[in-house]
């Protein structure tokens, strides 16, 4: 019989970057999604890199990494990236980074895999 493990979860709020709006909405006219959603002086919209903690049965789980360090200034400038990484977030929820156990990488964009 399998053992249930409960597990309590935190949203993690790990930074915030730009990107096109137009590449984002696709075929919605920006007339549409401007009505919401601001753009800065080159048409960037502001989303932001949420992952999840969970913790339970011994376990520390996270799921999403975001954008890490790894880019370079221009790439750093081109997604305007606040320098705020996956471990600002989990030391912010009270945990090292280094008691993670496992990681959890939804797929391989840059906004998900650090």
């Amino acid at each position: 019989m399998a053992t249930k493990v409960r597990y309590d979860w935190t949203l993690l709020r790990a930074g915030r970057f730009l990107l096109d709006g137009g590449g984002m909405f696709g075929i919605i006219p920006r007339s549409v999604w401007s009505r919401t959603i601001e753009t800065d002086d080159r048409n960037r919209i502001t989303l932001w890199h949420n992952a999840l903690l969970l913790r339970g049965g011994g376990r520390t789980i996270l799921i999403e990494a975001g954008t890490g360090d790894k880019l370079d200034a221009k790439m750093s400038e081109i997604f305007g990236l606040d320098g705020r990484t996956i471990e600002h977030a989990v030391q912010d929820a009270g945990v090292d980074p280094a008691d993670v156990n496992t990681a959890v990488v939804s797929h391989l964009h840059f906004d998900h895999a650090g």
